[in-house]
């Protein structure tokens, strides 16, 4: 028996299947039978490569690609300031003073003022929205005003015919708001807490 093992790693008795692998078809290498070593064995030139048995010849399925990297966010976060528009996102006009309600159904709640004219009323779409008094006006029953430039604020009638009062007193034109006045607005009272002044204002 001559052993053989072909290029890919094949052993095959060469007695038996002549030159060419039974297994790749590629021809061997016989061993020396005398001190072991290798002996080249000619090519056979009919012979066809394949393709080795230990090589798989369908693709590989079930093997997941390296995912991408997850992309990095690297702008700052930025504060927020009410002065402008940024992009698709309204920034809030800043808070000037605010109304407590000290009297009536809403007892403790506040209400935000802004620069230029609040309504105030019981609608939601008031921006003093007074809701659960059926004795305020749903629209416009009284305004209350900031003017910057002045540094003031002023309260006035509404669109409503409905009166209101501060400290009781009738108010039928614009009058000047102190800190801590009481607005009366139907059953409800509430007291102005003014935030802009001589010390502070935006």
């Amino acid at each position: 028996m001559t052993l053989v093992k072909c290029p890919n790693g094949h052993f095959y008795d060469a007695a038996r299947f002549g030159n060419n692998c039974p297994h790749c078809g590629m021809s061997g290498v016989a061993a020396d039978a005398n001190n072991g070593n290798e002996v080249t064995v000619p090519l056979n030139s009919t012979a066809a490569p394949a393709t080795p048995s230990n090589v798989p010849t369908e693709p590989l399925t079930g093997i997941t690609p390296p995912a991408k990297p997850a992309a990095v966010d690297n702008d700052k976060t930025l504060p927020v300031t009410a002065d402008m528009l940024d992009g698709s996102i309204e920034k809030a006009a800043p808070v000037v003073g605010w109304l407590v309600c000290v009297e009536g159904v809403n007892k403790g709640s506040d209400y935000r003022l802004h620069q230029g004219r609040n309504f105030v009323g019981r609608s939601p779409e008031m921006d003093v929205c007074i809701s659960g008094d059926n004795t305020v006006s749903r629209s416009s029953h009284a305004v209350v005003v900031y003017d910057p430039r002045g540094n003031v604020y002023l309260a006035q009638p509404g669109d409503s015919k409905e009166l209101f009062y501060i400290n009781d007193a009738l108010v039928l034109n614009p009058v000047e708001l102190k800190p801590m006045d009481k607005l009366s607005i139907g059953s409800t009272k509430l007291m102005f807490v003014p935030l802009c002044g001589e010390n502070f204002h935006w």
